[in-house]
């Protein structure tokens, strides 16, 4: 019996690379429509976008290949879809797995509305390049530690070191901000903008704590 796993440890780039490649040839080989698949597809450049967002996740790897081998459909079109290149057909969303996958997990939070707004915030502050979590902390008014208990139950999917947020699969935060993936979970960017501008401005006579372009990204 095979198993899919979650974090870094299973297979790294080069590994993922190399599965994606033999399963397009695969495709090419024996899909229904393989004598309509042009001898060059997939180009270099779209299995590097892949396997870049795979993020060294056999997972995502395994469920975009099942979605692209759709007997249904021209693989093309599917790889398409998965690159975001083209809109899904018939709403057929190419990771409704991980989708339910992530949703479940989200589910055994304590708080999810809280658990929302710690990843909401954290999106608003990793635009400007920092993975702080005591930013994130102060920004919701938490105390210290309080991050590390409430994502307790995410780590499978991140982890929280020498005060750093770190995700161990890119496309979660791309299912939070997704409102057709994620549904009850989205994370709705103008609230978190509002919580940041919020505490900013409860706190504008020391301002000078806040990094400078947290404070005009909110501003401005």
């Amino acid at each position: 019996m095979s198993h899919l796993e979650l974090n870094d440890d299973f297979l790294p780039d080069m590994d993922i690379r190399h599965f994606l490649t033999d399963k397009f040839r695969e495709i090419k080989k024996c899909h229904p429509f393989c004598s309509r698949i042009p001898p060059f597809w997939p180009s270099e450049q779209q299995i590097n976008t892949l396997t870049r967002k795979a993020s060294g996740q056999f997972i995502y790897a395994s469920l975009a290949v099942r979605f692209i081998n759709s007997t249904l459909n021209s693989p093309m079109q599917q790889l398409d879809i998965v690159l975001e290149l083209r809109l899904p057909i018939n709403h057929d969303l190419p990771f409704a797995e991980l989708d339910t996958l992530y949703t479940f997990i989200l589910s055994c939070t304590k708080d999810s509305n809280l658990v929302l707004r710690i990843l909401g915030v954290y999106d608003v502050v990793n635009c400007l390049y920092s993975h702080s979590v005591s930013i994130v902390e102060f920004l919701l008014g938490l105390e210290d530690g309080d991050i590390c208990i409430y994502l307790s139950p995410l780590n499978s999917l991140l982890d929280i070191q020498e005060g750093e947020f770190y995700f161990h699969h890119s496309s979660f935060m791309d299912f939070l901000c997704s409102p057709e993936w994620s549904k009850s979970y989205y994370i709705n960017p103008g609230l978190s903008h509002f919580l940041v501008a919020q505490q900013i401005f409860k706190a504008f006579p020391s301002i000078g704590m806040f990094p400078q372009s947290l404070v005009d990204s909110v501003l401005l």
